[in-house]
């Protein structure tokens, strides 16, 4: 009993990873609704598996469902609160749903900045955004903190650089 257990639960695992690889690559090619099916059977076969979770979360994002993409990723933030990349998908989609709500979006992009997990493809991923929507003091100081963590990685300078130049 407990091998045929063991065998219906890597045949999920794998049915799931080849389901969120195929949802990954269709959120390159730009094909979000198939991207958010994809990960909807990765969950269904696998439902603790956080990467398809985050998937579902982007796909809905990129649909322009920043509520429902809100959602999954506050359920995924209380499973994993330590996790940069969570909490910067997170604020992009709460700026995205309520512009009254950026306060509370950059909130959870300096809690990503604080974070060991960070990257420079998170810093990317939230450049544009404060660049657009925060203070120029916040922004700068964001991006600040972005050149502080990658002092050696010239793709940290550029956002920062790019803030300096609008303000003059």
């Amino acid at each position: 009993i407990v091998a045929h257990m063991l065998d219906h639960y890597f045949e999920g695992m794998a049915g799931a990873a080849g389901e969120l690889q195929r949802g990954r690559a269709l959120i390159l090619a730009r094909d979000f609704a198939n991207a958010e099916l994809a990960a909807r059977a990765a969950l269904q076969a696998q439902p603790a598996l956080h990467d398809a979770r985050l998937l579902l979360a982007e796909a809905l994002l990129l649909q322009d469902r920043p509520a429902e993409a809100e959602a999954e990723l506050r359920r995924l933030l209380a499973e994993q609160p330590d996790r940069a990349e969570v909490l910067i998908t997170l604020a992009r989609a709460v700026a995205r749903g309520d512009r009254a709500r950026l306060s509370e979006a950059i909130g959870h992009i300096e809690a990503a900045f604080a974070l060991e997990s960070l990257t420079l493809v998170d810093v990317r991923a939230v450049a544009e955004l404060v660049r657009r929507r925060a203070s120029p003091e916040t922004a700068e100081w964001l991006m600040r903190q972005a050149v502080a963590r990658f002092p050696a990685s010239v793709q940290a300078y550029a956002p920062l650089a790019n803030v300096l130049l609008d303000q003059g």
